[in-house]
C-alpha cells in the first residue's frame, strides 16, 4: 500500500456536509476540492447524501438527460455543514395492540427551508 497516496485523500480539515436531492430525477454527484475529483455518487430523487469534505470543497450536481449528463450547479461545501441541534425528543409510551385495533397512523413531516440540515 503506498502510504503516501492514503495520507493525500485524509484531510485535517473536514466537516460533514449533508446534499438533498429535491427533484424526482436521478443525479450525479461530485466533491471537487480544486480540479481534483474526492468522491462521485449517484443520489436517487429525494435521497439524502452524507459525506466528509474539505472546507475548501465545492459539490458540482449533474442531471441526466437524453445527451447525457448535464451539469446544473455547484455548491460550496460551507454551505451544506450539518449542524448539530440539541433537541429534546419525547417519546410517546409504546400501548398494547390487541385484535381488532390498529395504531393510529403516524404522519412524519420536513421543513427544510434552507441547505443546511440540523441532526
Amino acid at each position: 500500500m503506498n502510504v503516501c497516496a492514503v495520507a493525500s485523500l485524509v484531510e485535517v480539515n473536514t466537516m460533514l456536509c449533508c446534499y438533498l436531492n429535491e427533484t424526482l430525477t436521478l443525479q450525479i454527484v461530485r466533491v471537487m476540492q480544486g480540479d481534483r475529483r474526492i468522491l462521485e455518487r449517484v443520489i436517487f430523487p429525494r435521497q439524502r447524501f452524507l459525506f466528509e469534505a474539505a472546507t475548501d470543497a465545492c459539490l458540482a450536481v449533474y442531471r441526466g438527460s437524453g445527451r447525457g449528463l448535464q451539469w446544473s450547479e455547484s455548491i460550496p461545501c460551507s454551505e451544506l455543514k450539518v449542524e448539530e441541534v440539541a433537541a429534546e425528543l419525547k417519546v410517546p409510551p409504546l400501548k398494547a395492540v390487541g385484535q381488532g385495533d390498529r395504531p393510529a397512523p403516524t404522519r412524519v413531516t420536513s421543513k427544510e427551508s434552507s441547505r443546511k440540515v440540523a441532526l
